[in-house]
């Protein structure tokens, strides 16, 4: 279970079932499996039984019932991996290793360790005793403080590990793309080159790429490719040949097809400028062609 105090605020839980259901305007009133009230329209979806949700909204207060979540919209939450809580568990919660992470997801599963934690340290304490004299306590207040982005925080920790990815680049893309940063890498993985997060170079990135099971002929792929290789060239200039771009492209994918429709819609995208000298045609990012051609502009009326 999550919540947040920021103005829109968040609950994260397990989905258990409904008190009230009105037809017409598709309002509900429900619980989650650890007790919490949640209203809301659900409009045309449903809300299943078992089935761990994140709801965004606000806390309301109810002098007959308590406390009650009124949610605005609401997300299905993908089961975290044991993996993705052991690193979270690492990494957030003081006196919490390896080992002893394994253990709480032995003891609780790894869906639920991390509110157990957070919701009953004292029980967490007589189970393991490695986390005894308040160390249970100060990894729950810790991982409280941390509820916000928990989920995110999991799933990109399950992303990145070992594949290479820089330790702090989970912080990188929260501050970037917020709670659905996870979400986000998963749809298009090339958006940590486009955005040119720390660490991510396109061998790294396409690597993720085809291990999260995406087309491998995908234009974007090649399209992504010849945008690297030029901002990546090492030659000295802005300009680099067109040819040398695209056996570029052709060594980094094997057997890449039409490198050459790529190439054009990297142009035609604005990624990529293109210019003809001599006889021959050369390629720049676009954004480093514009501040070339900005620079040249100045010098020639200082001149």
């Amino acid at each position: 279970m999550n919540v947040t105090t920021t103005r829109r605020e968040e609950l994260t839980g397990v989905y258990k079932g409904q008190r009230f259901f009105n037809p017409d305007s598709k309002f509900l009133i429900g619980f989650l499996v650890s007790k919490e009230a949640i209203l809301g329209c659900v409009g045309d979806r449903e809300l299943i039984p078992g089935v761990t949700y994140r709801f965004l909204g606000k806390w309301e207060k109810n002098g007959d019932f308590g406390p009650q979540f009124k949610f605005e919209t609401f997300l299905q939450c993908e089961p975290h991996t044991r993996r993705g809580v052991v690193k979270y568990l690492e990494q957030v919660a003081p006196n919490v290793g390896e080992a002893t992470a394994n253990k709480l997801c032995d003891l609780y599963g790894e869906n639920d360790c991390i509110a157990v934690l957070k919701r009953d340290p004292e029980r967490v304490a007589r189970d393991i005793p490695s986390l005894r004299h308040g160390k249970a306590q100060a990894a729950a207040e810790k991982l409280i403080e941390e509820e916000k982005f928990q989920g995110t925080r999991i799933d990109l920790l399950d992303l990145f590990a070992g594949r290479g990815f820089p330790g702090s680049l989970h912080d990188e893309c929260i501050a970037k793309w917020g709670i659905h940063a996870a979400a986000r890498i998963k749809k298009d993985p090339f958006c940590l080159l486009t955005d040119k997060m720390p660490g991510c170079g396109f061998l790294r990135v396409d690597r993720l790429y085809q291990e999260l099971g995406n087309e491998l002929d995908r234009i974007t792929r090649r399209v992504v490719c010849c945008w690297h290789v030029v901002r990546e060239d090492r030659s000295g200039s802005v300009w680099v040949k067109w040819e040398t771009v695209k056996a570029e492209v052709e060594k980094l994918i094997a057997g890449c097809p039409r490198v050459e429709v790529a190439i054009d819609i990297a142009v035609h995208a604005g990624w990529l400028a293109e210019e003809c000298a001599a006889g021959e045609i050369y390629l720049a990012e676009a954004e480093q062609a514009k501040n070339e051609k900005f620079v040249a502009e100045r010098l020639a009326v200082l001149i």
